[in-house]
């Protein structure tokens, strides 16, 4: 386990990328967290797990340590105990009032930036998700001491910090945005995450950012807004596990044996037949729209709905949307606008 040396420059983590190396990277991302959350200074480290970095501001007379020894000491115990996990964390001790990010690998889904093109900034984007956890009151959790419906928030306020950032740093569109909330979707049908079903409160996000130019808000700013949005849109654990009910779960060796097109049927079904409750309807309509338009790949290759069954379930969609966009939550009801008044 080795600490990495803090560059003396202020370089920002947007510049660092350009680098292409991830320890300067990382290195410029502890510099950045604490000199915009100036509470973080002495406090704060990432932990990189596969390369058995630590890159740090950490007082280790603050932290309660005899001496730096104990400290790494302290990090190589981390590093066994996440080694195993196949995700980032977020891990705060508070008795030490130690905020660490715990990176364990490239292997993620995509954020904001294609992990392909920009693996980068993808990675910056797990770990902007991963801060948001600490930062954002109401955020973080851990072992089995908190609600289904408190995770739900925690990880749409998780996940609104990290496209605030993104789009502080890099720049882009609502569309940057959505790519992360159609994966939300995609994950709760695909392999029944509904813990991390926050495509409501991205969905918000993208809106504001098609709206107004954010770029501006900064990292205090960006916890108080992720707060105000997933307070407002992250939904009760019962109202998402009631419409997983409604979805069929694409199953996954018929996609790998069949392809796509034989796995969305059972779910494309549903949707001609329109016998979904509302919050089914919407997450259907998110997750299978990019396929009709034919933006989705697989192995590699676009995945192709022609014909006319799949017409069909276009129709059935544009339809649902449709009302959905104009009722909003009165979609379905027995509901009369009202004329104008005189």
């Amino acid at each position: 386990m080795s600490a990495q040396d803090q560059p003396s420059a202020q370089e920002t983590v947007a510049e660092a990328i350009e680098s292409k190396s991830l320890s300067r990277v990382f290195n410029a991302y502890v510099k950045e967290t604490v000199r915009y959350i100036p509470e973080m200074t002495g406090h704060f480290a990432i932990l990189n797990v596969p390369e058995s970095r630590v890159h740090m501001d950490i007082d280790p007379k603050k932290a309660g340590f005899t001496d730096k020894q104990e400290l790494m000491d302290y990090m190589a115990g981390l590093k066994a105990m996440y080694s195993p996990h196949e995700t980032s964390v977020a891990h705060f001790d508070g008795k030490r009032n130690l905020a660490i990010l715990v990176y364990n690998g490239p292997l993620h889904m995509q954020m904001f930036a294609d992990p392909i093109r920009d693996p980068l900034k993808n990675i910056v984007g797990i770990m902007d998700h991963e801060l948001g956890h600490i930062t954002v009151e109401g955020a973080y959790y851990y072992s089995n001491r908190h609600s289904a419906t408190e995770i739900l928030y925690a990880e749409a306020a998780a996940d609104v910090y990290a496209g605030i950032r993104h789009i502080s740093r890099f720049g882009g569109t609502g569309d940057d945005i959505r790519q992360l909330s159609w994966q939300r979707a995609k994950h709760m049908i695909e392999h029944g995450d509904n813990a991390h079903f926050t495509a409501l409160s991205l969905d918000r996000l993208a809106d504001l950012v098609d709206g107004y130019d954010i770029s501006n808000v900064t990292p205090y700013q960006a916890v108080d807004l992720s707060a105000r949005i997933a307070s407002e849109t992250a939904p009760h654990s019962a109202t998402i596990n009631n419409a997983s009910r409604f979805l069929p779960p694409v199953d996954q060796a018929v996609m790998k044996g069949q392809g796509y097109e034989a796995a969305l049927k059972p779910l494309a079904d549903k949707v001609i037949k329109g016998n979904m409750d509302y919050m089914a309807s919407k997450i259907a309509d998110k997750y299978l729209s990019p396929f009709l338009m034919e933006e989705v790949q697989y192995k590699g290759k676009p995945v192709l709905l022609d014909g006319a069954y799949w017409d069909k379930v276009r129709i059935a969609l544009c339809n649902n949307q449709t009302s959905q966009d104009k009722l909003g939550v009165l979609h379905g009801l027995p509901v009369k606008q009202k004329p104008p008044s005189v």
